[in-house]
């Protein structure tokens, strides 16, 4: 696993544990990333086959979805049906909603800490744990 390797060879030259755990961390965010958007894609590709012939393929659309572990970017199939609505397979089979952004996860973690303190320290303490950027 040579991945594995040059990562841990990458770390060579830190010189501190703070430092080690904030490169791990910042790793492991982007492997998640790149881990969830390939499954994304995949997931997309095995819906193919169950698409009502009457349904016609017009592009792939970019979505981005935030996520705990960052912002992950990916693209979807999108179908015209014979009504003329637009449909997006994938999006219904995650049960995504139009224009969020936010993972159902990362929702209800907010929506927890945001019990337990003020809108601007919930954005703060998400921002800070999640390396993402939202407002209070």
């Amino acid at each position: 696993m040579y991945i594995l390797a040059d990562f841990i060879e990458s770390l060579g030259n830190l010189d501190s544990l703070f430092d080690l755990e904030e490169q791990v961390i910042l790793h492991l965010r982007k492997s998640f990333q790149l881990v969830v958007a390939e499954y994304l894609r995949q997931l997309d590709e095995t819906l193919v086959p169950s698409i009502p012939a009457e349904n016609t393929f017009i592009n792939r659309q970019a979505r981005t979805i935030e996520f705990m572990f960052g912002a992950v970017n990916f693209e979807r199939r999108c179908y015209l049906r014979p009504n003329g609505s637009y449909y997006f397979p994938l999006d219904e089979q995650l049960q995504l909603e139009e224009r969020k952004r936010i993972s159902p996860y990362f929702k209800s973690v907010v929506a927890k800490i945001g019990q337990t303190t003020t809108m601007r320290n919930t954005a703060a303490m998400i921002n800070l744990a999640s390396q993402t950027d939202i407002s209070a």
